[in-house]
């Protein structure tokens, strides 16, 4: 029984060999992030195989509201989900002086995942300049976490990735989503 318990969810399980398939063609680190309240959580990630050692951005929780993978996650809710999330993380911020994100402000940023395919967002900690960009994890027509790649703004234009990373992102997102309806 506890063996089962050990090698983590379906999702990990499921999801870990195709992001070090991923990670050996784009080299960067990514992960596969999930809600948890108004949260997402990292549930499996490769940066222990990642030639590109982002080993720094330790962090294992965002907001749900103001992360790409958040956003990236939103997008693929019914809309009366996005909303009540929505509306409870904006609640929850009221008293946060550093919120400073409207209600039409989130809106637009989902409703911007939906016309690129991919959330981005800029962070300054725990490094200036780091960035993550993330496309949602579908299963069913509806969305069950992010697939995210942190990088560096300066080292990855954004050229680069919706050039070169982007499809790869993309296609691993969509070959999780077919191994997991199986």
């Amino acid at each position: 029984l506890s063996s089962a318990f050990s090698q983590g969810s379906l999702l990990a399980q499921v999801a870990q060999s195709q992001l070090n398939d991923l990670c050996e063609i784009i080299k960067w680190p990514s992960e596969i992030l999930i809600p948890d309240g108004l949260s997402m959580v990292i549930e499996v990630g490769n940066r222990h195989v990642s030639p590109i050692p982002l080993k720094y951005f330790e962090q294992q929780r965002f907001p749900i509201i103001s992360s790409a993978s958040g956003r990236a996650y939103l997008w693929g809710l019914p809309s009366r989900d996005q909303q009540n999330i929505i509306a409870a993380a904006a609640d929850l911020s009221e008293n946060d002086e550093n919120f400073g994100t409207s209600y039409s402000q989130i809106e637009s940023a989902i409703e911007e995942v939906g016309l690129k395919g991919y959330c981005i967002q800029d962070y300054e900690a725990p490094i200036a300049g780091t960035r993550a960009y993330a496309v949602p994890l579908m299963q069913n027509n509806r969305s069950i976490g992010a697939l995210t790649m942190p990088s560096l703004r300066d080292v990855l234009s954004l050229v680069e990735f919706e050039e070169s990373i982007l499809p790869k992102l993309k296609e691993a997102a969509d070959n999780l989503s077919k191994e997991l309806a199986l």
